[in-house]
Protein backbone atom coordinates (compact mmCIF):
# COMPACT_ATOMS: atom_id res chain seq x y z
CA UNK A 1 0.00 0.00 0.00
CA UNK A 2 2.77 2.32 0.82
CA UNK A 3 3.96 1.69 -3.01
CA UNK A 4 0.97 2.36 -4.17
CA UNK A 5 0.59 5.97 -2.36
CA UNK A 6 4.31 6.64 -3.35
CA UNK A 7 3.43 5.86 -6.73
CA UNK A 8 0.21 8.53 -6.83
CA UNK A 9 2.65 10.83 -5.48
CA UNK A 10 5.81 10.30 -8.09
CA UNK A 11 2.66 10.31 -10.34
CA UNK A 12 0.81 13.78 -9.50
CA UNK A 13 4.95 15.15 -9.77
CA UNK A 14 5.55 14.37 -12.76
CA UNK A 15 2.39 15.20 -13.56
CA UNK A 16 3.13 19.42 -12.31
CA UNK A 17 6.36 19.07 -13.71
CA UNK A 18 5.16 18.84 -17.20
CA UNK A 19 2.39 21.01 -16.88
CA UNK A 20 4.02 24.19 -15.61
CA UNK A 21 0.82 26.09 -15.89
CA UNK A 22 0.74 29.52 -14.63
CA UNK A 23 -1.83 32.22 -13.65
CA UNK A 24 -1.50 35.95 -13.91
CA UNK A 25 -2.55 38.10 -11.25
CA UNK A 26 -4.43 39.76 -13.80
CA UNK A 27 -6.19 36.56 -14.87
CA UNK A 28 -6.47 35.28 -11.21
CA UNK A 29 -8.70 38.78 -10.44
CA UNK A 30 -10.41 38.38 -13.62
CA UNK A 31 -12.61 35.84 -12.34
CA UNK A 32 -13.22 37.16 -8.91
CA UNK A 33 -17.04 39.20 -8.39
CA UNK A 34 -17.05 41.74 -5.53
CA UNK A 35 -20.43 41.37 -4.20
CA UNK A 36 -22.29 45.01 -3.02
CA UNK A 37 -22.86 44.15 0.72
CA UNK A 38 -26.10 45.65 0.33
CA UNK A 39 -27.18 43.01 -2.11
CA UNK A 40 -25.06 39.86 -0.01
CA UNK A 41 -27.69 41.74 2.63
CA UNK A 42 -30.91 40.93 0.98
CA UNK A 43 -29.94 37.28 -0.58
CA UNK A 44 -28.87 36.48 2.79
CA UNK A 45 -32.44 37.77 4.08
CA UNK A 46 -34.37 35.74 1.41
CA UNK A 47 -32.64 32.54 2.19
CA UNK A 48 -33.80 33.14 5.57
CA UNK A 49 -37.23 33.48 4.29
CA UNK A 50 -37.08 31.04 2.20
CA UNK A 51 -35.98 28.15 4.68
CA UNK A 52 -38.94 29.38 7.05
CA UNK A 53 -41.29 27.48 3.86
CA UNK A 54 -44.62 28.96 4.64
CA UNK A 55 -46.60 31.72 1.81
CA UNK A 56 -45.67 34.54 3.59
CA UNK A 57 -42.02 34.01 3.56
CA UNK A 58 -41.85 32.72 0.22
CA UNK A 59 -43.05 35.92 -1.18
CA UNK A 60 -40.85 37.95 1.33
CA UNK A 61 -37.86 35.81 0.21
CA UNK A 62 -38.75 36.43 -3.35
CA UNK A 63 -39.42 39.72 -2.68
CA UNK A 64 -35.54 39.60 -0.98
CA UNK A 65 -34.06 37.88 -3.91
CA UNK A 66 -35.15 40.99 -6.22
CA UNK A 67 -34.02 43.84 -4.17
CA UNK A 68 -30.64 41.53 -4.19
CA UNK A 69 -31.01 41.35 -8.22
CA UNK A 70 -31.71 45.12 -8.78
CA UNK A 71 -29.09 46.05 -6.23
CA UNK A 72 -25.84 43.23 -7.99
CA UNK A 73 -27.49 42.23 -11.30
CA UNK A 74 -24.09 40.44 -11.84
CA UNK A 75 -24.29 38.45 -8.39
CA UNK A 76 -25.68 35.17 -9.33
CA UNK A 77 -26.63 33.78 -5.73
CA UNK A 78 -29.99 35.81 -5.59
CA UNK A 79 -31.14 34.61 -9.50
CA UNK A 80 -30.47 30.92 -8.23
CA UNK A 81 -32.64 31.27 -5.18
CA UNK A 82 -35.32 32.78 -7.28
CA UNK A 83 -35.91 29.98 -9.11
Amino acid sequence: MSNLLQLESDIAAAVASQVQVKVMAKERTRYTHLVKPEAQAACLRGLEDWNLRNGSSMVDAISEFNQAIATDHSYALPFSARL
